[in-house]
């Protein structure tokens, strides 16, 4: 009965470790797959004449504008942190300077 049960645990490890390596390689070979895919490009061809040209020049434009907006607006909350700053800082220093001045009193 125990020879059995060995013989039986022995072969349990031996699967085990088979279906471990299975795995281990199944994912080596799922991350050395590489899909390529190559195409000409067609030759930019000019399109229209002059008004269509200027069609895309002001769309290209308003892109730029709009990309000009959204760049602002992602500033924006960190130029009022800097501001608020300064003017602190500001305020302080003038505080300072008023502390340090002595009154001026008129000669009668």
């Amino acid at each position: 009965m125990v020879t059995i049960r060995e013989h039986l645990s022995n072969i349990q490890l031996q699967k085990e470790q088979a279906l471990g390596r299975k795995n281990y390689l199944d994912n080596r070979i799922s991350f050395s797959l590489i899909n390529i895919i190559l195409q000409e490009k067609k030759a930019a061809q000019p399109s229209g004449g002059f008004w269509s040209r200027l069609g895309g020049a002001l769309a290209s434009f308003g892109k730029a504008m709009k990309g000009a907006a959204i760049g602002c607006f992602y500033v924006l909350p960190y130029l009022a942190v800097g501001t608020s700053i300064a003017a602190i800082a500001l305020y302080l220093i003038k505080k300072r300077r008023r502390r340090g001045q002595s009154p001026v009193i008129a000669d009668q």
